[in-house]
C-alpha cells in the first residue's frame, strides 16, 4: 500500500513537471531515475556534512518512586479452608 501511494505521488509530481516544462520531453522512467539520484545525493551530502555532529544522546534515567502496593489490595482476601 505504501509503495502504491509513493508511486501515485511520484506520478503526480511527474505530471506537474511535464505541465510546467512543456519544452522538455521527459519519460516517466527517466524522471524516476533523476528523482532517485537526487534523493541519494541529498542523503550523501547530509551525512557528509553532519558526520561530526552525529552523536548518540546521553542516556537519561527516569526517577522512580519507591514501590508501593496499591491500598486495599490484600484487604478482601478470603481464607480458604481445606475441603
Amino acid at each position: 500500500m505504501v509503495l502504491y501511494l509513493l508511486n501515485c505521488a511520484l506520478f503526480n509530481a511527474f505530471f506537474v513537471y511535464r505541465t510546467l516544462n512543456t519544452n522538455k520531453k521527459v519519460k516517466y522512467k527517466n524522471f524516476l531515475h533523476e528523482v532517485g539520484r537526487s534523493w541519494i545525493s541529498e542523503v550523501k551530502n547530509r551525512s557528509e556534512s553532519n558526520s561530526d555532529d552525529l552523536q548518540l544522546p546521553e542516556k537519561q534515567t527516569t526517577p522512580r518512586g519507591p514501590k508501593q502496593e496499591p491500598p486495599g489490595r490484600f484487604q478482601n482476601t478470603q481464607t480458604f479452608k481445606n475441603c
